[in-house]
């Protein structure tokens, strides 16, 4: 499960910045923090 959270860190490291500012997509911004609050 913890190496769960770090693909997903890392996945969204760089890309959600730029999901977040071409769709302002909620969702995505969510599941970005959530790893790092986690």
């Amino acid at each position: 499960f913890q190496g769960l959270l770090q693909n997903v860190q890392l996945i969204f490291d760089t890309p959600v910045e730029d999901i977040l500012k071409k769709k302002g997509c909620q969702l995505g911004h969510t599941v970005y923090k959530l790893p790092r609050t986690l």
